[in-house]
Order: C-alpha cells, then sequence, then structure tokens
C-alpha cells in the first residue's frame, strides 16, 4: 500500500513555517524542486534534500516537514516545512590554508536577511607569501544559485618553474550553477626570479607584468555510485561504478582586456566498472589545447598547459623545459657555449636548473585496479591503486 501510495500522482504545494528574518527569495529555488515533484515519492525525495540542504547551509537550527492534505478527493498535497532560523554568524580568527600558512579571517555569514555573506582573509608578511581578499557572496544572484564577488592579491610560490613566486592582483566575479560555474575577471599578474638573467629570451618576455582579461565557464558531471552496503562502504568508500566528465573553457583577451587573445580548454572523464565486491577497474583520460587567437597574440607561460605528477603519477613534471631552448641568455654574465652532437653545432642557453615551461597541448591516459586498503572496515579514505599511466 504504502509503495502505491508513493507513486501515486499529486499536485504539489510547499508552505512554511518560521521565517523571520530570512529573505523568502534565498530558498525559493529548493521551494520550486518541490513543487514540480510529479508524485508523492518524487515530492518526500525533494523534500528531504530541501531539508537535508537547508541544515548544512547554516540557514536554519532545526527543518523538518510533513505530508499534508490540501482537500479531501483531490491530487492536492502539502509539504508542510516547520523551521528554526539560526542567527547571522560573525567569525574571526587564526586558520591555517590548505598550504599549512596562517592566515586571518573575519567574516559574517547570512546577514540581511540571509542574502549575503562577507569574509576578509589576509596573510601576513612574514609568511613571505603576503596576500589579502574580500569577498561577497550571494544567494540570490540574476543567475545561478549563488555568485561570489571578489578583489584581492596574492603571491603564489612556484616549483619546478622558471619563476619563484608570482604576484596576481585580480577582480572577479564567479556564479555556482546546478552542474558547474560561469567566471568573469581581470587580473594583473607579475613573475619574479632570482636568476632571470640566465633564462631565455623567449620565458622572459612573460616576466613584465600584464593583464588579463577572462571568462571561464565549468561544467562537471558526476554519475558515479558507491557501495549501497554500509559495511562495504566503509571498507571502500571511493566510486565502484559509473562516470564523471569535467571540461573547462577560457577565453582571455578581446573585450574583457588584456596584453594576450586566446583559447584555452581541458577535458577530462573517469570510467568505472565494478569487478566483485572489493575492486573496481578505472579508466581516465584528460585532453587540453591552448592556442592564440590574433596572429599577434601569444599565450602566457602561465597560461600554458602543464604536465605533472597529477596526470602521470611517479613523474614531478613532464614536457618542454627550459634545458631544451636553444636561445642564448640574457645579461652582463651570460654566456654561450656549443653543443657537440652528429649535426651542425648550435649555441645553447646555459641553464642551471629544470624549469617547466608548458606546452600547447596535453594528453594524458591512466588505467588502474582500485581495492580497499585493507580487508575489513574502518579504512576510511585510505586505499590501494595498482595503475599504469601515460603523457
Amino acid at each position: 500500500h504504502l509503495k502505491r501510495l508513493l507513486e501515486e500522482e499529486a499536485d504539489v504545494h510547499v508552505r512554511v513555517s518560521g521565517l523571520q528574518r530570512i529573505d523568502r527569495r534565498v530558498i525559493s529555488k529548493q521551494i520550486a524542486s518541490v513543487v514540480s515533484a510529479s508524485t508523492i515519492g518524487d515530492a518526500v525525495r525533494e523534500a528531504d534534500q530541501t531539508a537535508s540542504l537547508w541544515l548544512s547551509s547554516g540557514l536554519f537550527r532545526h527543518a523538518t516537514y510533513q505530508l499534508e492534505p490540501a482537500k479531501e478527493l483531490t491530487r492536492d498535497v502539502v509539504v508542510h516545512f516547520t523551521v528554526e532560523e539560526s542567527r547571522p554568524r560573525r567569525s574571526v580568527g587564526v586558520f591555517t590554508s590548505d598550504a599549512a600558512i596562517p592566515e586571518i579571517r573575519v567574516g559574517l555569514e547570512h546577514i540581511l536577511g540571509g542574502r549575503y555573506s562577507l569574509q576578509g582573509t589576509y596573510v601576513p608578511p612574514a609568511s613571505r607569501l603576503q596576500s589579502w581578499s574580500v569577498a561577497l557572496t550571494s544567494l540570490v544572484p540574476w543567475f545561478g544559485k549563488s555568485t561570489e564577488y571578489a578583489i584581492g592579491a596574492r603571491t603564489e610560490s612556484k616549483t619546478l618553474h622558471p619563476a619563484d613566486v608570482e604576484r596576481v592582483e585580480e577582480i572577479r566575479a564567479t556564479t555556482q550553477t546546478d552542474e558547474g560555474s560561469f567566471e568573469l575577471g581581470f587580473q594583473r599578474r607579475t613573475m619574479a626570479a632570482r636568476d632571470s638573467f640566465r633564462l631565455p629570451r623567449d620565458v622572459l618576455r612573460d616576466f613584465a607584468t600584464h593583464g588579463k582579461g577572462y571568462v571561464r565557464h565549468e561544467v562537471h558531471v558526476d554519475r558515479t555510485k558507491k557501495h549501497q552496503h554500509p559495511i562495504l562502504f566503509d571498507m571502500y568508500p571511493l566510486p565502484i561504478s559509473g562516470y564523471e566528465v569535467s571540461m573547462v573553457s577560457e577565453l582571455c583577451g578581446y573585450l574583457m582586456g588584456g596584453s594576450s587573445c586566446f583559447h584555452k580548454w581541458e577535458c577530462s572523464g573517469t570510467r568505472y566498472w565494478p569487478l566483485g565486491p572489493f575492486c573496481s577497474f578505472q579508466w581516465s583520460a584528460k585532453l587540453g589545447s591552448v592556442a592564440p587567437l590574433t596572429p599577434r597574440s601569444r599565450v602566457p607561460l602561465n597560461d600554458r598547459l602543464f604536465l605533472s605528477h597529477r596526470h602521470v603519477r611517479g613523474y614531478k613534471s613532464i614536457g618542454p623545459s627550459t634545458f631544451d631552448s636553444s636561445t642564448p641568455p640574457t645579461g652582463p654574465s651570460s654566456t654561450a657555449t656549443p653543443s657537440s652532437g652528429s649535426g651542425n653545432d648550435k649555441e645553447t642557453s646555459r641553464v642551471t636548473r629544470y624549469a617547466a615551461t608548458g606546452g600547447n597541448a596535453l594528453v594524458a591516459t591512466s588505467a588502474s585496479l582500485n581495492f580497499p586498503f585493507l580487508p575489513y572496515p574502518g579504512n576510511g579514505m585510505l586505499s590501494m591503486h595498482a595503475f599504469v599511466d601515460t603523457g
């Protein structure tokens, strides 16, 4: 009887009790997803997801719902939510970033009717990576689910790169959608290196301060499945079947401004096949390309494509480097040495360290056999992989 009841068609309506400070526009999109349900079962699933989303967002301390008949002998059903609002949160403290660098954060969450959140971040110069940013997040944007407006500056350290550090000053707007994001921004970038006089002339061209106006669109589709059995899931919580695809497309220059005009895209995909109750086979591939859009334009060094251990495990970096350059270095102490070989001798740069210079195309693929770290529950995110990859 319960199964037949859930499969019955219904006209769904929503009523929310307990709203006082929160602007109704903040939750209107979740309410619309519940109203769009065509059966009672769909309405229950959408209501479950909506209540969980409201709790995880921090807008409400409690969120429950119940089904109520709208009228007797009709298909109308009312999903009645009962909520208790959270107070606007204020936070001040010192936190550790992903790079283990201490940073000072000041934040105001869900202010002005829950529509906006404001956060400021500052990394002091003692870390040698001084940065700051101010970001305003809107939950009632013109487009998408939420939009972040940010302005700031940061200093990034580089490894296996011609530059030692890069200074990036930027202003951007990022909109989150159901399956991706859309970003519009402008950057002012400057690179620096201790031994820049030893670098090839072609690489040195990118060490001048230049601007970059861009628009970036990212799409991510996740159709993976994990173990349904709680014991197997506790043993191996990673995907075992299905697929996921990600694609990033970036257009720089033209009306966005900047010193370069080019188009860049990257696409990656992963497919999973289950092999018995404990193992799964995974195949992944990544493709990328970047090309200038005008005859006089060139792709800056940091916008080129780089192949590293993130794509081909076991290698810090793969591809073109300063060792491959045939351009003599510049500077007061620069000298040129002839290269030996079977062909004609040519002058080469006196390069003292390996530094990746990137390329205009990228191809990488890998196949791996995945299985639990230990054959009993409680492994957490630990797992084992036997893999073969190339790029």
